[in-house]
């Protein structure tokens, strides 16, 4: 009797005598104690549920434990770590002992929770957010500087709204950011509220990642709310999400931030604007039965909405697409591509896709037009080359060693974690669940691929299908509700979670070296733009350091690590001759050569330069008579020509963008 009742209690009291108390105190149920010892039923649920709160306390002073233990190792790591000492490993090369048995406990923790189905508290939670700060406020936190110099770019245009009070789609110089300016027009109408200068921004920013993926998790939470209601397979999904999104595009900019509104854009037209049945269950009822329940066919659940809300949402989500289509170029081609699945699908009205292509549409043709006229020639030559789509890819012959390693981690964990994703989904597929949403959504940014984009497009797919690639992938764990045993799923889970939380640290940060910059970079950076007057040229060994980020425009830029490999030859061999020839050029009013040490470790770990060639270029100009040293910092050196300006000589086309 005591036993009947018992199983028409919870499922966590059932787990916590039947699994907790025989596993973890390795002691018979209290059920059957209380029985054998002649107990009445009452007393005997009784005593099954004082054991049940006892067995309740204890699961949640060891996961408050083990939590509270990892953070506290992360703090305690953090003062002993000297980004100085960092090699072309990145940031997995100067982190102590002490930070990896942190992430080792805070991956323990969550595995153990998921795989023994205590997942009905804020704990699971608290840990995925955990793994948020301290996988992405360990370089912040160390570095104390905006970190990439793409960041600092992106300040510049903020910096040029603030100055102009518009921006000039016809600009020559990082003309797309003119063309798409959603970010930086918000960003710098907050900053004059504030007073604030890019420079002041760039200390808050810094921590942009952290609160960015918070966001995106939080979202990607609810989206997938729509998909399951296995919070075992949510969590999971949701600690792949971080961990695998190693793309580097949750800093501040219009990739991340237009990310995280596709995101809710989904959640919208899954949740509350999804029409009840799918067009597919409809017509081919046959198939999905062959195939499984017809109810889990896309693996939706029926969700109703009243009108007024709905109208509500829907104007939401008309708002969420004009911002995708203001704010980046690649973006918007997604959201008409997944809304185009979803359509035929059946799942949202076919107006929200004709919304996006009317809005995409005009912005080409109006608001974007300068850019799109002076690139479309180009982007159609590059159409349907996939060496154009991949041309980002480092060449593996070209870059140190230890960069080799990091290349490989990155390539190795995508693969990996794909590979799992299509293992989850035929796991899914057995038990009955055809996730053709899902699927479909994973596909859908993969026509990207036909655009070259800068050679991006492959990291840009990848990061438009890991919302669904990290479903899957934890589909492999849980591919439905009664599956999954415990003492089976913790070790393993425990593993993954461990393995993907290192390999974001070197996929994500393994190129620290470059892209972490001083403060005494920062501040030359600053004097440089502040005291160089209109019209000057800036030659730089590369452009990876604080650049551009205020009066950019009124320069002109020569990164040397831009030019043909006979030219960096003819540099290294004589900088002095070679580079003092291009500053006497009289259409430059003045000329500066800035060389840092973000630049240096830039040109050595890819493969770009030589490695000593850097320094036989400071050297030599630090001892020629004809250039003299404006500023200097342990990290910095700024040069200009010591004699006036004569002559005219060869000079390559400077660069402006």
């Amino acid at each position: 009797m005591a036993a009947a009742a018992v199983a028409d209690r919870t499922d966590e009291i059932r787990a916590s005598v039947y699994e907790l108390v025989t596993e973890l105190a390795r002691t018979p149920p209290a059920v059957e104690l209380a029985v054998a010892g002649g107990a009445t039923e009452r007393r005997a649920l009784e005593a099954v549920s004082r054991t049940a709160a006892v067995v309740e306390k204890a699961y949640v002073a060891v996961a408050l434990a083990l939590l509270a233990a990892a953070i506290l190792l992360w703090k305690l790591s953090l003062p002993t770590i000297d980004p100085n000492r960092m090699t072309d490993l990145g940031l997995v090369s100067i982190l102590p002992p002490a930070f990896y048995l942190s992430l080792v406990l805070l991956c323990t923790g969550f595995a153990w929770q998921v795989a023994y189905r205590r997942v009905n508290s804020v704990l699971p939670y608290l840990y995925l957010v955990a793994l948020i700060f301290i996988l992405h406020a360990t370089p912040p936190i160390l570095y104390q500087t905006l970190r990439y110099s793409w960041a600092w770019k992106h300040l510049g245009i903020v910096d040029y709204i603030q100055r102009h009070g518009t921006v000039d789609p016809a600009a020559s110089f990082l003309s797309a950011y003119h063309n798409w300016p959603g970010l930086f027009v918000v960003t710098a109408w907050i900053a004059d509220l504030f007073d604030a200068r890019p420079i002041d921004l760039a200390s808050v920013l810094q921590f942009t990642p952290v609160a960015l993926n918070i966001a995106l998790l939080a979202v990607f939470l609810w989206l997938l709310e729509s998909f399951t209601e296995d919070k075992r397979l949510l969590l999971t999904a949701g600690w792949f999400f971080v961990a695998a999104n190693w793309i580097g595009q949750d800093y501040f900019s219009p990739q991340g931030i237009t990310f995280l509104l596709y995101l809710v854009l989904l959640g919208l037209f899954l949740g509350p604007l999804r029409q009840n049945r799918s067009n597919v269950a409809r017509r081919h009822p046959r198939l999905l039965k062959s195939l499984g329940p017809a109810a889990f066919s896309v693996g939706l659940k029926s969700k109703e909405v009243g009108q007024l809300p709905c109208a509500l949402f829907a104007a939401l989500a008309m708002v969420t697409i004009l911002a995708i289509v203001v704010t980046h170029q690649l973006t918007p081609l997604v959201v008409i591509l997944s809304a185009i699945m979803l359509v035929m699908l059946g799942w949202i009205a076919p107006s929200y896709l004709v919304f996006a292509l009317v809005a995409e549409t005009l912005w080409l043709l109006w608001g974007a037009a300068p850019f799109v006229y002076s690139q479309l020639q180009s982007q159609i030559a590059s159409f349907w080359e996939l060496s154009e789509a991949t041309s980002k890819f480092a060449n593996l012959a070209l870059v140190s060693p230890d960069r080799a390693w990091v290349v490989w981690v990155g390539r190795v964990f995508s693969t990996m974690i794909v590979l799992v994703a299509l293992y989850g989904g035929l796991r899914r597929l057995k038990r009955g669940y055809w996730d053709l949403t899902a699927a479909a959504l994973v596909l859908s940014p993969a026509p990207l691929l036909a655009a070259a984009y800068g050679g991006e497009s492959v990291f840009r797919v990848y990061l438009f299908s890991l919302p669904f690639l990290a479903f899957f992938t934890a589909a492999a764990f849980f591919p439905a509700p009664q599956c999954g045993r415990s003492a089976f799923v913790f070790p393993i889970l425990g593993a993954a979670c461990i393995l993907s939380a290192v390999g974001l640290l070197f996929a994500n940060d393994g190129k620290d070296r470059e892209y972490r910059f001083t403060p005494d970079e920062v501040a030359a950076s600053e004097w440089l733009y502040s005291t160089a007057p209109p019209g000057s040229l800036l030659i730089e060994g590369a452009r990876s350091y604080p650049s551009q980020f205020m009066n950019y425009e009124n320069f002109s830029y020569l990164p040397i690590s831009e030019e043909s490999e006979g030219t960096k030859e003819r540099i290294a061999s004589d900088p002095e001759g070679v580079l003092g020839r291009w500053m006497r050029d009289p259409r430059w009013k003045d000329a500066y050569v800035i060389l840092t040490r973000s630049q240096k470790a830039y040109l050595e770990a890819g493969g770009y330069m030589r490695r000593g060639d850097f320094e036989r270029i400071e050297n030599a100009l630090l001892v020629s008579p004809r250039f003299i040293v404006v500023h200097a910092t342990p990290n910095v050196k700024v040069f200009t020509l010591l004699k006036p300006k004569q002559g005219l000589a060869e000079t390559p086309s400077a660069r402006r963008d």
